[in-house]
């Protein structure tokens, strides 16, 4: 897979993940702080099971498993890309 898909899946990931606890959050009427959404983009995969946890307890499983769905998709996607590209 060439660098720009595996950057490309890598952004796409991370921004899908923001944009979907910045959306949750609003849904609950949970109050995030300023740069949580940013902080989420960066280190998703520390703050995004961690804000699961806290908002669904043991029920985050089920959305965890939607992410690795969509992170499968988004990686699918980026082999395609980069096979397209060579």
């Amino acid at each position: 897979m060439s660098r720009w898909a595996d950057l490309l899946i890598s952004l796409t990931f991370a921004l899908l993940v923001a944009f979907w606890v910045a959306l949750d959050a609003r849904r609950r009427e949970r109050g995030l702080g300023y740069g949580f959404p940013s902080l989420v983009f960066i280190l998703w995969p520390v703050f995004a099971p961690i804000y699961l946890f806290q908002t669904r307890g043991v029920k985050a499983f089920w959305s965890l498993t939607l992410f690795v769905v969509t992170m499968l998709i988004t990686v699918g996607i980026g082999a395609v890309i980069g096979a397209a590209t060579k």
